[in-house]
């Protein structure tokens, strides 16, 4: 779906994606799927982070992010990469017309 919690209150919603970290969150930054950051740009708003550290030692709340993509999108790199297997080439090859 793209997160991992929706919250409703009335008409309000809160779609929410938790990213934990092992250890520093700072020092390591957190990784988002294509999916979810398709997911936080079309819902925008509605669309929060959540980012937890120090996983190793119980985890604590490092901060929350309203609308990731308008306020870390900037700083976001990195590159979409889709892996198509083999079996799925050699089982789906059509042969090359020559006219």
């Amino acid at each position: 779906r793209g997160y991992d919690l929706r919250a409703r209150k009335g008409a309000q919603q809160r779609l929410v994606e938790v990213k934990g970290v092992w250890a520093s969150a700072a020092a390591q930054g957190v990784r988002m799927t294509g999916n979810e950051v398709l997911i936080a740009t079309q819902h925008r708003s509605d669309y929060w982070l959540y980012v937890v550290d120090q996983c190793q030692h119980g985890g604590t709340l490092f901060g929350v992010y309203p609308d990731p993509i308008g306020t870390l999108g900037s700083a976001m790199t990195g590159e979409a990469v889709i892996k198509v297997p083999g079996k799925a080439l050699k089982d789906n090859a059509k042969e090359a017309s020559t006219t």
